[in-house]
């Protein structure tokens, strides 16, 4: 569940408060896989076979090195997110920004000051 989750991060998601839904999801799901490999590794010591106490050790690693490598790519995912994002928001921003300071341009210039009218001939 928590790959999915990244891989839908990485892909779908391309404005910041869905960025920070899903992320904070996927946080979640890591940590209740981590809570969960925890009491894995409290129940190995309870096993009477010295094979299960065994068995489950290793498979409590490997699970632990799994959600490492997870919280990673978590991180990679939402970096990524955040500059496909920035891709698409600046360009806007930026026209917003042109266009405010174009119309607070032309506002002045109606009121009849001289240096905005040589500054919008410039335009």
């Amino acid at each position: 569940m928590a790959k999915q989750k990244i891989d839908y991060i990485m892909e779908k998601v391309r404005d910041e408060k869905a960025l920070h839904e899903e992320t904070r999801e996927a946080k979640d799901l890591l940590a209740s896989l981590a809570s969960k490999i925890d009491m894995l590794k409290a129940v190995t010591s309870r096993l009477s076979s010295r094979r299960e106490q065994q068995n489950v050790r290793e498979n409590a690693e490997r699970h632990s090195k799994e959600l490492a490598e997870n919280q990673q790519q978590l991180r990679s995912a939402t970096i990524h997110a955040r500059r496909v994002i920035s891709q698409f928001i600046l360009p806007s921003f930026l026209l917003i920004i042109r266009t405010r300071k174009d119309l607070f341009l032309i506002t002045e210039a109606m009121a009849g000051n001289q240096n905005t009218h040589e500054h919008l001939r410039g335009l």
